[in-house]
């Protein structure tokens, strides 16, 4: 009940940081956030210890209450096992004896407050990372809105907090025992029989780039966080076509579009004008595993659409990479293909001529999705509400199918 409680309050937490007026890359500055983490991470730590004296509290009655109770049977092995446990607690020697005692019962209940004490500092480690996940992204995007506006030196020192941050002691440790104990409860767990791998999902993996990169390629990749090419990268405010791709349990995904644009030639005069641009647009997928998950071997699906008359929306291509498993720590970046095309448009103001060209499909939107290796949809975000209706809820049939198109 105190770790959900935990939850509740870290929820909170970082609801108010979001809807803070502090809260965003404008108003927010490195020194505000350094210390709005500060006082979050002591209020951690104090919840911690308020966790820790009211079972202190507890487990004196109980053993008092058990003192009493020998007494009447009598139980003088129990008595003195009792008193010598209630005056290694009041020394301060902490809720883990060196050893258990060698009466039954008083050693059944220093086990029990053993277990309640790891739910505890299980509890503190995974409200201090996902709380340091929170200000890692926040800092790392605040870095790369800095850099795009030319504020070099602003965005360094964002992005070397960020890392600071993921260095401390206390966050180290919290890592330590979250990686720790999922170790231990992979080896508590039976081996689950083996999984049949979807078609779409049998092939290699793609090999992560690890090194920074400045050009896009005509089929999807999957880099790093801070290695893939640079563009000019818009915000999408995504909707969630299925609760299957919700990913709250597992994942956190960012959709961003990288959308570049260029005058090619431009005429106009009282008669007429005549405007032509080239377009290149990258969907792209920014992606980590909440704190102790890992996600799996996955297969990332993009499907394009162009645009139509009205609410009527078709797909261009479907593109689709896939990636191996994402430790917890790790932000993927994964882009689809290039999508490019030159587009022409000409007015005439006399006789009210308008021709509007195009070299291939006009670009609308996009939607993402993400499957592990049984084909079950495990995060799926679609950059506009229109297009919800046209998600997939499968991957591709087959592997072939899955591979990403390539220029003939």
């Amino acid at each position: 009940m105190l770790i959900v409680m935990q939850m509740k309050i870290l929820n909170l937490t970082l609801i108010f940081f979001l809807l803070s007026p502090l809260g965003s890359a404008q108003e927010l500055t490195l020194e505000a956030l350094e210390s709005r983490f500060d006082e979050e991470t002591t209020k951690v730590e104090e919840r911690f210890r308020e966790n820790v004296q009211g079972l202190e509290r507890n487990y004196t009655a109980a053993l008092l209450r058990f003192e009493n109770s020998a007494r009447t049977i009598p139980d003088l092995d129990g008595v003195l096992a009792a008193q010598e446990e209630i005056k290694r607690v009041e020394r301060g020697q902490g809720l883990r004896p060196s050893a258990l005692s060698s009466h039954e019962e008083i050693s059944r209940m220093q086990t029990m407050v053993r277990n309640h004490m790891d739910r505890f500092e299980l509890a503190r480690a995974e409200e201090l990372m996902r709380l340091v996940t929170f200000v890692r992204n926040f800092s790392d995007n605040t870095s790369n809105e800095l850099t795009q506006r030319g504020d070099i030196q602003t965005a360094v020192a964002w992005r070397d907090w960020g890392e600071k941050v993921s260095k401390r002691p206390d966050v180290l440790a919290a890592k330590a025992l979250m990686e720790k104990n999922a170790a231990r409860t992979e080896r508590e767990v039976p081996a689950a029989p083996p999984r049949e791998i979807h078609p779409a999902l049998r092939g290699d993996p793609f090999k992560v780039i690890n090194e920074p990169v400045d050009d896009f390629v005509d089929n999807p990749r999957a880099y790093v966080f801070g290695n893939e090419p640079k563009g000019g990268e818009k915000r999408v405010t995504a909707s969630t076509p299925s609760a299957a791709g919700s990913g709250h349990t597992l994942m956190q995904g960012r959709l961003r579009l990288v959308d570049e644009e260029d005058m090619l030639s431009r005429y106009t005069s009282r008669w007429s004008s005549y405007r032509e641009r080239s377009h290149l647009y990258v969907p792209r997928l920014q992606l980590n595993p909440l704190p102790g998950q890992t996600i799996p071997k996955s297969l990332v699906v993009f499907d394009l659409f162009k645009r139509g008359s009205g609410s009527r929306r078709e797909i261009i291509r479907t593109d689709s990479v896939i990636i191996p498993p994402v430790q917890a720590g790790t932000q993927l970046v994964v882009d689809s293909g290039v999508y490019a095309y030159n587009s022409a448009q000409y007015r005439s103001s006399i006789s009210g001529y308008r021709s509007d060209r195009a070299t291939a499909d006009q670009f609308y939107g996009f939607i993402v999705s993400v499957f592990d290796e049984s084909g079950n949809l495990i995060f799926q975000r679609a950059s506009d509400r229109a297009l919800d209706s046209h998600a997939r809820s499968d991957p591709p049939a087959s592997e072939a199918q899955a591979r990403p198109p390539r220029e003939e």
